[in-house]
């Protein structure tokens, strides 16, 4: 109830009334700033700073109110007051609340935000009511004047707030980016600046490097997701010795601008900032990035209707807040208060939907050349995309049925990151697969046990397990005679069978990968009866053996051995299990008379990364092996029967 006489309450009420109107307005803004970034992140600052402001005003008239309207005989007014009193009060514990997370914790909690939103239109449903029956009241009373000046104070706290909120945004200058392709770039692949790759931005040009920031600008918020992305092969694509290796010879043999194919997946930061030129090195800060953050989170899309591959990602560099480029003081700290407070156009600029679809990781994960590159014509590389999409796992029309390459290689981790969804899980960022070179030679033990827990088939994914097959990834199976005899012939297959992988086995570059069977027969006592796929002391494995694997080869039908894919015009021979399907590898051996029985045969199917021959040109010979691990091994027992003598 308002008083005529109310000399005090008077400008604490238009003062309270002004900035209430102002927190209201603003923060109904907020979900509809769109593109509206500064004036948008400006409302954002101003709400909180006049919150803060209004808070004691309110506190100290609506204790006075209080006061005076005991007596009163208007008992629904009263209450209708006292409920407005609550929520407001509940709308500004809730805002201190959400201010004291954005400024010092890592995530605003989405509880936290509900509450402030809600009890915030709850107030504003009451004290909109209070005050137009205590207006109405107070003009029948003979308050006509009271009323305009309570109306013309509290405009102008209103109006100054909405007017210094405008003009900070118009006043507001933006970091000056400059997307211009550098003047000696070199572009022998014509107009398109990421020729010969498929990638393209969204200007069409290259961008400022520093819209494309480093990872550990993310590690402030995202702590978990980026000790993940650090130990992933994500991160060490563009610094590993062996991607340098074949980058370094594709520089020597094509010049720098021709490694822009290789650069698009492997060194997403320099390629895209135009750091990749005709002449000089790579800054090191973006070779070192690989694919970070900034490149994933930025990409909106494909650049043509399919997925196509050799990056055919449409990228378009994050709109940013205030101060986005800032990296210390009070910039940085407004900055980071404002991704938290406010996190909708964070997620707009790096969580568009397209990422998390298989068509994202085709991008990549499907690769060819063409004349551009063997000046001969078009050769399809490793293609896991295709291979997924006509597997097992995809099953047309039934999401709920299939599996997605997040769903596997992106498994669903309970921490405590930002980033976490509604089940308070988010998708790991290790991106587990089957590169356990890159980390064993980093000596992070961890990433290489979940490599071959991964390849053993041994890896527990809770949230697919209903979808997903049970048992090793590629199941060995020995199919031989029920009984042999010595001096006779023992003869049997080693069944390979896909049934936890979701494309190809193996897949990537098949002319790097050694994937073969290793095949023992010993007698009961232990003696070597045959064979086949051992390793030698240098770490070579049988040349003979069974493999898996592809062999490029150059128009002179000469081998590729050191992946010099601009030599590639074609594949001798190329060998894989499809998703689902089996190969076998038939054997046999005469046994020599004496042999005792039962005879053991002993299979296993051997991964590593690299061929230690490349291995070794890379690293130098007389280097540790690098890892083998298992991926599937069966053993069985044959008896003998009698002795013949054929």
């Amino acid at each position: 109830m308002i008083r005529q006489d109310d000399k005090l309450g008077s400008p604490l009420l238009a003062l309270v009334l002004g900035g209430l109107l102002f927190e209201a307005l603003s923060g109904l803004f907020l979900p509809w700033a769109g593109a509206a970034r500064a004036l948008g992140s400006y409302a954002l600052l101003l709400h909180t700073l006049a919150g803060a402001a209004v808070a004691v005003p309110l506190a100290v008239y609506g204790l006075r109110h209080w006061r005076a309207a005991r007596a009163s005989e208007q008992r629904r007014m009263v209450q209708v007051g006292l409920s407005a009193m609550a929520v407001l009060a509940a709308a500004m514990l809730s805002g201190f609340w959400t201010t004291g997370a954005a400024l010092f914790g890592s995530r605003v909690s989405p509880v936290s935000a509900r509450i402030h939103a809600w009890t915030s239109y709850a107030a504003i449903l009451f004290v909109a009511v209070h005050l137009t029956v205590a207006l109405r009241r107070l003009k029948l009373l003979g308050g006509d004047a009271s009323r305009s000046v309570l109306a013309a104070r509290a405009g102008a706290a209103f109006g100054v707030l909405v007017l210094a909120t405008a003009v900070l945004a118009l006043a507001h200058r933006p970091t000056a980016y400059s997307d211009a392709t550098p003047g000696d770039y070199g572009q022998k692949y014509g107009a398109n600046p990421f020729a010969p790759s498929n990638a393209m931005t969204a200007t069409a040009k290259t961008l400022d490097p520093r819209r494309l920031a480093p990872a550990s600008a993310c590690k402030e918020c995202h702590a978990q997701i980026f000790e993940e992305w650090s130990a992933s092969a994500h991160h060490w694509s563009s610094s590993e010795p062996f991607y340098r290796a074949v980058e370094g010879l594709m520089v020597k043999e094509m010049g720098r601008e021709a490694t822009r194919y290789c650069a698009s997946c492997h060194d997403g930061t320099a390629f895209l900032a135009g750091q990749i030129k005709a002449g000089g090195a790579v800054p090191a800060l973006a070779s070192d990035e690989g694919t970070s953050c900034s490149i994933c989170h930025a990409i909106r899309g494909l650049t043509g209707a399919t997925a196509d591959g050799n990056a055919n990602y449409l990228l378009a560099p994050p709109s940013g807040y205030l101060f986005d480029n800032a990296k210390a003081g009070l910039p940085k700290a407004v900055e980071s208060f404002l991704v938290k407070a406010w996190p909708e156009p964070h997620r707009a600029d790096f969580a568009h939907p397209f990422q998390a679809s298989p068509e994202m990781c085709s991008t990549c994960h499907k690769q060819f050349i063409d004349q551009r590159i063997n000046n001969f014509g078009w050769v399809q590389l490793q293609n896991q995309y295709d291979d997924w999409r006509k597997g097992k796992f995809n099953v047309a029309g039934h999401p709920e049925k299939s599996l997605t390459c997040k769903d596997c290689h992106m498994r669903l981790l309970a921490m405590a990151d930002p980033a976490r969804g509604t089940a308070g899980k988010h998708r790991s960022h290790r991106f587990i697969g089957a590169n356990q070179a890159v980390p064993t030679l980093r000596g992070d033990k961890e990433q290489v046990r979940l490599t071959e827990e991964w390849l053993q088939g041994r890896a527990v994914v809770p949230e697919i397990q209903s979808r997903w097959a049970t048992g090793p990834a590629v199941a060995v199976h020995i199919s031989a005679s029920t009984q042999a005899a010595s001096g006779g012939m023992l003869r049997w297959q080693v069944v390979m069978s896909s049934n936890k992988v979701g494309h190809n086995y193996p897949t990537g570059p098949l002319d790097l990968i050694e994937t073969w069977l290793e095949v023992t027969v010993r007698d009961a006592k232990g003696k070597s009866l045959y064979s086949s796929g051992s390793l030698d002391p240098a770490g070579n494995a049988d040349p003979k053996a069974f493999y898996l694997r592809a062999i490029g080869v150059d128009e002179n039908g000469k081998p590729v051995l050191r992946h010099e894919l601009w030599h590639m015009v074609g594949q001798r021979s190329k060998r894989a299990l499809f998703s689902g399907y089996s190969d076998s590898a038939p054997y046999e051996v005469r046994l020599p008379k004496g042999a005792a029985g039962p005879v053991v045969i002993e299979a296993r199917l051997r991964y590593r990364k690299f061929r230690q021959a490349f291995a070794d040109i890379v690293l130098g010979k007389g280097k540790p092996p690098l890892p083998v691990t298992d991926v599937g091994v069966d053993r069985v027992e044959v008896p003998l029967g009698r002795v013949t003598g054929g």
